[in-house]
């Protein structure tokens, strides 16, 4: 593991919208059976501000 990695709580831009792994953006049940998780959250530009 890279000691030197930081995880950020920011969103960031993405130029490639639609092309995503499709395990990430699919509804499914987290690690407590509890459904309704997803692997990334998207976040639409003009919802943010």
């Amino acid at each position: 593991l890279d000691p030197e990695f930081k995880i950020s709580n920011e969103f960031i831009p993405c130029d490639v919208f639609g092309h995503c792994n499709p395990c990430d953006v699919k509804v499914k049940t987290n690690r407590f059976q509890i459904f309704g998780h997803t692997s990334v959250e998207i976040v639409f530009m003009e919802e943010k501000q």
